[in-house]
């Protein structure tokens, strides 16, 4: 489906864009688009049909209007939210831009509320618990799968979990992992989180076979 942003919401956004330095220079857009699809299994459709030179304003336009006409690139997720969630890594979600981006998940369909392979979750919902070697290799993809800030986004959209009460304190990304990992398999919503995980980020080979291996 299109996402239709009104006019306010659509010159906010194009505001933002425009004046983020890694955009803005022509040289450094291709890096930009580049960590902005990361995660996206149509990486190279939605690049193939824009185009990448020009101005900074116009350029942010033309990515914006293309990104909320494209559709969904995974099954759960518009590809406007890839967007979204690179500005956010620039911008930092409590700042004033922050604050804003995170306001346009809330108010526009960028997620769906379902998996992405409703059979293949069923099955790792009745999963057992997870081995020492299954956590291990959980860890494992998750680190290889996500950063803090789209860790942080995953729980706060999909679990509606705060990473700050889950990590303690820690900011070394791998003790945030491993608290995460023991939060949930204690609190019994381990399974909800693979299950979220594996919609988010589909490209992600290792994530994926951990997944398989699971649901086997």
């Amino acid at each position: 489906m299109a996402i239709v942003l009104a006019e306010d919401d659509f010159k906010r956004l194009k505001q933002i864009l425009s004046q983020t330095p890694d955009f803005f220079i022509d040289a450094n857009r291709v890096g930009f688009l580049l960590g902005m699809l990361q995660s996206s299994p149509r990486q190279s459709d939605i690049l193939g049909s824009y185009t990448i030179s020009g101005p900074g304003d116009g350029a942010a336009v033309r990515l914006i209007h293309w990104l909320c006409t494209f559709g969904k690139d995974t099954p759960d997720r518009e590809s406007l939210a890839l967007l979204v969630n690179a500005l956010l890594d620039k911008r930092g979600e409590t700042s004033e831009d922050g604050i804003f981006l995170r306001s346009l998940v809330k108010r526009y369909p960028l997620y769906a509320d379902r998996p992405t392979d409703p059979a293949n979750i069923a099955q790792i919902a009745s999963s057992p618990v997870l081995t020492p070697r299954q956590r291990d290799a959980l860890q494992r993809a998750l680190l290889q799968a996500f950063n803090f800030r789209s860790l942080e986004r995953l729980l706060w959209y999909k679990l509606g979990k705060d990473l700050e009460h889950i990590r303690l304190g820690h900011s070394d990304l791998q003790d945030v992992v491993f608290h995460l990992l023991k939060s949930a398999e204690s609190e019994g919503w381990l399974h909800d989180l693979i299950n979220a995980a594996a919609a988010a980020n589909p490209g992600n080979a290792q994530l994926k076979a951990f997944v398989d291996s699971i649901a086997a």
